[in-house]
């Protein structure tokens, strides 16, 4: 963001907890941070899977959060056109509806071994 890792003005607001709900570059700073770390999240919970009843789901959460990962540094470098915002929802929806495939999955097979 603005050429810098962590920006300038994240917790420009006081008291200090109003960057978290009224900040818009603390939000967009929040989402680009969650985005990144599920989707290398989405990865290693793929790897840890493989032998698992579930690991196609996996495969194909992790491929989900790739695109979804793709489709919002596109919308932010094209200026968030409409199109592009709608297809990044509408992946999250999809992801919503793999993790709980998966969540379905885990607890109908008593087994859990992450």
């Amino acid at each position: 963001m603005e050429g810098q890792l962590i920006p300038n003005g994240l917790f420009s607001l006081k008291p200090f907890y109003l960057n978290f709900f009224n900040n818009m570059k603390m939000i967009q700073f929040i989402h680009r941070v969650l985005g990144t770390f599920l989707m290398f999240y989405s990865m290693f919970f793929y790897f840890k899977s493989r032998n698992e009843t579930y690991s196609y789901y996996t495969r194909f959460l992790f491929i989900a959060l790739l695109i979804q990962f793709y489709i919002g540094i596109t919308t932010l470098l094209l200026s968030a056109p409409i199109f592009m915002a709608i297809i990044h929802q509408i992946i999250a929806v999809i992801i919503l509806f793999i993790l709980i495939k998966i969540k379905f999955i885990i607890v109908n097979s008593k087994t859990i071994n992450i």
